[in-house]
């Protein structure tokens, strides 16, 4: 990954299989395109010896400021957002956030802080 970045993007990660790439000054195309070159780079087969092959698959989610969140944990929540329609999209690609992504993501969370409430009055 670190071949694919600019001078000054600054490359995390978040835990498991989930990285963060904060690249400032960076436009949503350029932002794409890098979300591409990830996919293509990191998901091109892998030759383990003896003739096996293997793949591993990656999702992007993209999230902008100003326009998803100025402070880091809402850009971090748009990010994710849409990271997770990639996966829902199919998985193995690019995904720029948007309204109706953190729309959803607010409905599962709800939803999911709901669940035990809702547990404990039915039992």
């Amino acid at each position: 990954m670190r071949g694919l970045l600019r001078e000054g993007d600054l490359p995390a990660r978040l835990g498991g299989d989930e990285f963060v790439v904060l690249a400032v000054g960076c436009t949503a195309e350029e932002a794409t395109a890098f979300g591409h070159r990830l996919i293509e780079t990191i998901g091109a087969p892998y030759d383990l010896g003896s003739g096996t092959l293997a793949r591993v698959g990656v999702s992007v989610g993209i999230a902008m400021a100003p326009e998803h969140g100025s402070e880091a944990a809402d850009l971090l929540r748009a990010a994710d957002a849409a990271l997770y329609q990639a996966k829902f999209d199919g998985g193995s690609r690019c995904q720029a956030a948007s309204g109706d992504d953190l729309a959803r993501l607010r409905c599962l969370v709800s939803r999911s802080a709901a669940e035990p409430a809702l547990q404990s009055a039915a039992a």
